[in-house]
């Protein structure tokens, strides 16, 4: 997810150094999606968290 948080911050200051509200609009778009992505893997890491037997150790 790293590339796309990059990609994201660089499409938004590129609209904001070209003054573009179409540019403007993707980035905002590309940080919902990169939202949507870091719910989805902060959940599935707490089910996996929760519901993953606990080992002991000997």
């Amino acid at each position: 997810m790293f590339p796309l948080g990059a990609y994201t911050s660089a499409t938004l200051k590129i609209a904001s150094l070209l003054s573009s509200p179409t540019i403007k609009v993707f980035g905002v778009l590309l940080y919902g999606m990169l939202f949507v992505l870091w719910l989805i893997t902060g959940v599935r890491t707490i089910i996996n968290l929760t519901s993953s037997p606990k080992r002991g150790f000997p």
